[in-house]
């Protein structure tokens, strides 16, 4: 249980010395975790009983962004990659948010189900994940 918990202690690591977070640290970490609270406002912000859950979004963009920038430290692709869809992202926001709102119009009423349903799978896959990455190394 210790080192679940200790996965939880730092969202944002130093940069100090030799850390894998100096570089490209925020340049990552900072698009991740808005993604993540774009998304969570997006799904739940609508709804006044699933407004709570948009904190959720944000502390898990806060951990997988510093988990993505940590691997982007040693796997220049994914720092590549994050370039690119935060180019594609600017450049295509319109209709990237015009195609969601006409996704959330087909659906109607039942965008709430989807709203929680898509939570509860992005918090099972996120505690999946940080599980994986709090065991002890063998």
């Amino acid at each position: 249980m210790k080192t679940l918990l200790d996965y939880f202690k730092r969202p944002i690591p130093q940069a100090e010395g030799f850390s894998p977070y100096r570089f490209p640290g925020p340049v990552v970490h900072l698009p991740v975790t808005v993604a993540f609270l774009l998304l969570g406002v997006y799904l739940c912000a609508d709804f006044r009983l699933l407004c709570p859950l948009v904190v959720v979004y944000l502390i898990m963009g806060l951990y997988v962004g510093r988990d993505v920038a940590i691997y982007a430290h040693f796997n220049p692709l994914i720092l590549l990659a994050m370039i690119v869809l935060l180019g594609l992202g600017c450049g295509f926001s319109r209709q990237i948010r015009d195609a969601l709102a006409a996704v959330k119009s087909d659906v109607g009423e039942g965008f709430v189900g989807v709203s929680i349903g898509f939570t509860a799978v992005a918090i099972v896959l996120f505690l999946l994940h940080v599980r994986r990455l709090s065991k002890p190394s063998e």
